[in-house]
């Protein structure tokens, strides 16, 4: 499966959100003006290949979990086994 050539706008809590995903490409990607992390990738994701994104303006809000609302990130990857390019 892929998420190829998508825009995302004005989200209120994340981009995108990779949970139990197995050999997911996420590429050429844009990512604007998000509350929270751009790209999330679960603990769970393994293999899944993100390339050639455009991540602009992350921000924090209040409502939003700990780490997000204090320091969100544009890819935030809990897993090592995944490639980031």
């Amino acid at each position: 499966s892929f998420i190829r050539g998508c825009t995302v706008w004005n989200s209120f809590s994340r981009g995108l959100s990779m949970c139990r995903t197995l050999g997911l490409k996420v590429d050429s990607n844009i990512f604007y003006n998000i509350l929270g992390h751009a790209l999330l990738v679960d603990w769970s994701g393994h293999g899944n290949i993100i390339r050639n994104n455009i991540i602009i303006r992350v921000s924090g809000a209040e409502g939003l979990s700990n780490p997000e609302m204090l320091t969100p990130s544009g890819i935030y990857i809990r897993s090592p086994t995944n490639v980031i390019e």
